[in-house]
């Protein structure tokens, strides 16, 4: 009878935690300050669905599940930095930041026969949470769009409201329908892998689906449009690659596929296509002339001081990473090292704010050392190789754009995007069935 019951209470426990994820993973494009409470959330709920000893069998012995403990593996290796950084308050802050790493995976395995059954619906949770996340943006930019001035209502982007131009206010000054005035919940390149990640799912769902509806067509071409126009708004240059990384690869796979002449004219007429649309965005013509530079400059990036922050910052990370190659500068003192190399070679704004890498290769490597840095490749190419092996397109997505996007940011220094990682790498591993490509 006691047994009974508390397998009911073990039952309970576990369907209340899928629906806490559920509502988890539809807000984690809305309100990012909510995020770290799942992790307490999680760990009361597991406390008392019990059953410890099958857990911790199925973690550390499930001849499957190797690819996951490399996130407790790279968590414990980034501890260890923290008793040779001289900085201990800031390196503690960052060990607390990837929690995540050690607790997620164990906190998760006693629901993991929830994420093969209801795949699905978390992905069209994911894909809700960011529609409705771009029709708030959409909604407040217009509303600070229009001003009432001279008795009349006058529409001016322009953050700065001096008559600039729209296209020019999105360069200079900033506009209140681009870049970072648009992204309401978070940095626009966080943002924008989070709406191709979306359009992944949609890709997943519709492939799924062996008849589809003319409703559900029109909503899943409505959406794709919906997600693609946002990503261009957004103007971040991670994320328009992203976007042409899962459009690309979208229509490779339908160009080798099909067998109709027509459909393969037309697939790579819609890549051109998107190439010029793409050329034409503001901030990706910028980057492209500053990367041009780079190449074409005599100068080194020490030397150059026409480049951007981010190639400077680039350049310091990567002399750090050759003063500390082995073991890394530490979890504490990485950044302070960076910052040095900001001040010898006159970076000003990157040292007057502090900026990381913006590169999670030449952080990881920079603070934990070659170790971290191979991990770190692993944690990102097994679940690739896991991905192609059983043919599931949201493994291969969620694998290529993590892999684009530690080129141009950070990730892992913040908790949203710690979070992100953790949790759609063991959500995403978690179903052993064949998933649609």
């Amino acid at each position: 009878m006691q047994s009974k019951k508390r397998y009911k209470i073990q039952q309970f426990a576990q369907r209340i935690n899928f629906l806490f994820i559920g509502i988890f993973i539809f807000c984690m494009p809305l309100y990012r300050w909510f995020l770290p409470y799942f992790i307490g959330f999680l760990a009361i709920s597991w406390g008392v669905a019990g059953n410890f000893s099958y857990k911790f069998r199925h973690y550390f012995l499930h001849k499957k599940n190797y690819s996951q403990l490399l996130l407790p593996l790279f968590f414990c290796i980034t501890a260890v930095s923290f008793f040779y950084s001289e900085d201990k308050i800031s390196a503690g802050k960052d060990i607390e930041q990837k929690l995540s790493f050690l607790l997620l995976p164990l906190f998760l395995i006693g629901i993991s026969h929830f994420f093969t059954k209801f795949r699905v619906a978390l992905f069209k949770l994911f894909i809700a949470g960011n529609f409705l996340a771009g029709i708030i943006s959409l909604t407040r930019g217009i509303y600070r769009s229009f001003h009432f001035k001279g008795g009349e209502f006058i529409f001016d982007a322009s953050v700065q409201q001096n008559g600039m131009g729209f296209i020019e206010s999105i360069i200079q000054g900033g506009n209140f329908l681009f870049y970072s005035e648009l992204s309401t919940f978070m940095h626009p390149a966080y943002w924008a892998m989070y709406l191709c990640l979306s359009m992944v799912f949609l890709f997943v769902i519709r492939q799924s689906v062996s008849e589809i509806s003319v409703r559900d067509n029109v909503l899943f071409y409505a959406l794709i449009v919906f997600f693609s126009g946002l990503i261009f708004m957004l103007s971040s240059r991670a994320g328009i690659l992203s976007f042409l990384l899962i459009l690309g690869g979208k229509v490779g796979y339908h160009f080798f596929k099909t067998k109709r002449i027509g459909i393969k004219i037309a697939l790579p007429s819609l890549i051109i296509l998107l190439l010029l649309i793409v050329a034409s965005n503001a901030r990706f013509k910028l980057a492209t002339k500053e990367f041009l530079l780079l190449v074409s400059s005599e100068k080194s990036i020490t030397e150059n001081k026409n480049l951007s922050e981010r190639f400077m910052m680039w350049n310091a990370g990567i002399l750090t990473v050759k003063d500390n190659f082995w073991l890394g500068a530490g979890i504490g003192d990485a950044k302070k090292q960076m910052n040095e190399k900001y001040k010898t070679f006159r970076y000003a704004k990157a040292n007057h704010i502090k900026l990381n890498a913006h590169n999670q290769y030449i952080e990881t490597f920079s603070t934990i050392g070659v170790s971290g840095f191979i991990l770190l490749l692993l944690l990102i190419f097994l679940p690739l190789r896991e991905g192609i092996k059983r043919k599931d397109a949201a493994l291969i997505g969620f694998s290529a754009l993590i892999l684009l996007n530690f080129i141009f940011e950070s990730m892992l220094n913040t908790i949203s995007g710690v979070l992100f990682f953790t949790f759609f790498y063991v959500f995403l591993q978690e179903n052993r069935q064949l998933s649609p490509s």
